[in-house]
């Protein structure tokens, strides 16, 4: 085995709120900069994989093949960051790739405080814009709910409902029905004219149906928690 194959197998996924702060043109600049300091070739095959181990969310096949990476979602990110506009990078998928001194400083100010940042394990949301209010948007914004309100409930998968839960592979389970649980009280203790306009920009984001159906929702997967979750554990 190479030791770039060995260096990614053993690659951990990043917490699921570390990845949506940083976004997935910051994803893509720290994979490459990770595998330059621990004296890799940041080629597009290592990139591709390695993207895919840490940041699934951004980087990996929808539906029943979400562990492997997706290629096209790898190019058009790292085109996005080598562009003139950014110029985080720069390289090619022959040579490889490397951060530019505009990219570095983006890692260092931007991207390495927020990996080192310790994140309290079990908390549901962390602080900043990421406050428990936009968990309704969020919801309705997943895969999870689309499927459900579509009456394709058979089509679920136990990752879908992880995301949802604010959790990755490796969450614990206990750590997953608290977050379920901060959900359904958050829900339970609102109504639609509490939740239906954005408070900045002063919109409906909202439908009555939505909400009700993100109730039914959240109460089904409850009821089927341990269908879902521990059963599979």
């Amino acid at each position: 085995m190479s030791e770039a194959k060995q260096f990614i197998e053993n690659l951990k996924l990043m917490d699921v709120k570390i990845t949506e702060r940083l976004g997935r043109d910051k994803a893509i600049l720290y994979t490459i900069i990770l595998l330059k300091n621990n004296n890799l070739e940041a080629l597009y095959p290592e990139i591709t994989v390695a993207c895919c181990k840490l940041f699934p969310l951004f980087f990996s096949l929808k539906g029943d093949f979400h562990e492997y990476p997706d290629g096209r979602k790898v190019r058009d990110a790292l085109w996005h960051i080598i562009d003139q506009k950014k110029a985080w990078a720069l390289g090619n998928p022959k040579s490889g790739y490397a951060p530019t001194k505009k990219g570095l400083e983006i890692y260092n100010k931007e991207i390495e405080p927020l990996i080192k940042e310790k994140i309290i394990s079990g908390k549901l949301y962390s602080s900043g814009s990421d406050k428990e209010e936009t968990f309704i948007q969020r919801c309705i914004d997943t895969d999870v709910f689309k499927k459900f309100s579509e009456g394709r409930k058979d089509e679920i998968k136990e990752y879908e409902i992880r995301y949802l839960l604010r959790g990755t592979r490796d969450t614990k389970i206990h750590i997953l029905k608290s977050n379920l649980k901060k959900l359904l009280e958050y829900y339970n203790s609102r109504t639609y004219d509490d939740v239906k306009i954005d408070p900045k920009t002063r919109k409906i984001v909202l439908t009555e149906q939505q909400f009700s159906s993100l109730g039914k929702m959240l109460k089904w997967i409850d009821e089927n928690f341990q269908i879902f979750l521990v059963n599979k554990t």
